[in-house]
């Protein structure tokens, strides 16, 4: 069975495993103006990925944090 969870942020999070993503985010879609900062663990850590404005599309690892891409570079 596939269960699919929405999330939306507007500020990021440092652990979207607490707005019901308990395994994480596989797939996201940017409906916003501004780039964001993808990371594989909470706390904005570990391997990143900036997802541009418009993208809607399957991430590159397991999303466990995210936040604004704020300097244009994900550390």
């Amino acid at each position: 069975m596939r269960v699919h969870v929405v999330a939306h942020y507007r500020n990021g999070a440092d652990d979207v495993r607490g707005q019901g993503l308990r395994d994480g985010a596989v797939w996201a879609w940017n409906r916003t103006q501004a780039s964001w900062c993808m990371h594989n663990q909470p706390n904005q850590r570990g391997d990143s990925d900036k997802f541009y404005p418009g993208r809607n599309d399957r991430t590159k690892f397991t999303v466990l944090s995210l936040g604004r891409s704020t300097t244009g570079i994900c550390w």
